[in-house]
């Protein structure tokens, strides 16, 4: 719902963003800490807030002729028990959501 940039690197990218978003009918708060290594991985990991754990990357491989493989991890704790019929669409939702925002 809302992300703020904290900190950027020499290379302009954002090193720390604050993120509220609504999820599994809460609304979760927290800090995400990035690491990137141009053009290959996005890396990041939650350094506070709501969320008891969460660590994701975006990995590049590139393919040739224009095409790019790109491999997403995402690892989320929100710290409080998420039914397994809110769990498994919500999963299809994030995963879908990140692909697609990619191809833009």
């Amino acid at each position: 719902e809302k992300v703020t940039v904290l900190e950027t690197g020499a290379d302009g990218l954002a090193s720390s963003a604050e993120f509220s978003v609504g999820a599994f009918g809460q609304t979760l708060e927290y800090v995400l800490a990035y690491e990137h290594d141009v053009p290959r991985r996005v890396a990041w990991r939650a350094t506070s807030g709501s969320v008891k754990a969460l660590v994701g990357s975006y990995t590049f491989s590139d393919l040739g002729n224009g095409r790019t493989k790109v491999q997403y991890k995402l690892a989320i704790d929100p710290g409080f028990n998420v039914p397994r019929m809110i769990k498994t669409p919500a999963t299809k939702l994030i995963v879908g959501t990140a692909l697609n925002e990619l191809r833009k």
